[in-house]
């Protein structure tokens, strides 16, 4: 099983985002035993960049499904298989083509939905930090990023009312984020 398999695999992922988690479990698995056998499973110099943004890819899909699956010792995996990736600098791996802010935002909403304040500070100031610096103005300003950063600021003000409006609105960036919208999700 060679990267245009991983490849198939992972349009199959993309595709059928409704796929039961089982089944998408297993279609990952394969995904990755493909990758370990190519050596790519994690970052090394000896891998190339095709094959480093398929493992990429490969973590992230498995950080969506288990999101959708309601599986928060799984993503939080997931998150931090992808964390070498997200780390190597953009001339060697295209952060364009990634769901990284997806992934990202995900985490940080998951960290406020259990009460880790001090982790989801520590991420915000990583944010602040990568790709040669910015501020969380310019985090804020994203799509999915942004998300995440407002609800926090609205309960650390008691606005309660606008964090209710806006988990139930559609100012949710994506489905993986209504997920946080029902309150037994992961309690």
């Amino acid at each position: 099983m060679g990267d245009r398999n991983v490849t198939q695999i992972l349009a199959q992922l993309k595709h059928s985002p409704s796929m039961s988690y089982p089944e998408a479990n297993g279609l990952l698995s394969k995904s990755k035993l493909a990758l370990l056998k190519l050596n790519s499973l994690t970052p090394s110099q000896s891998s190339s960049p095709q094959l480093l943004a398929l493992a990429r890819e490969t973590y992230e899909q498995g950080a969506l499904f288990a999101i959708r699956a309601r599986n928060p010792d799984a993503f939080t995996r997931y998150v931090q298989q992808l964390q070498p990736f997200y780390e190597l600098p953009s001339s060697i791996l295209a952060p364009n083509l990634s769901e990284r802010n997806k992934v990202t935002g995900l985490s940080l909403l998951l960290l406020l939905t259990q009460g880790r304040y001090a982790e989801f500070h520590s991420e915000l100031e990583g944010l602040a930090n990568r790709d040669g610096g910015g501020s969380a103005g310019d985090a804020e300003g994203d799509r999915y990023l942004g998300y995440p950063i407002r609800l926090e600021r609205w309960l650390m003000e008691g606005s309660y009312d606008r964090v209710w409006k806006a988990m139930k609105s559609s100012e949710v960036p994506c489905d993986e984020y209504g997920v946080f919208s029902e309150a037994s999700a992961f309690i």
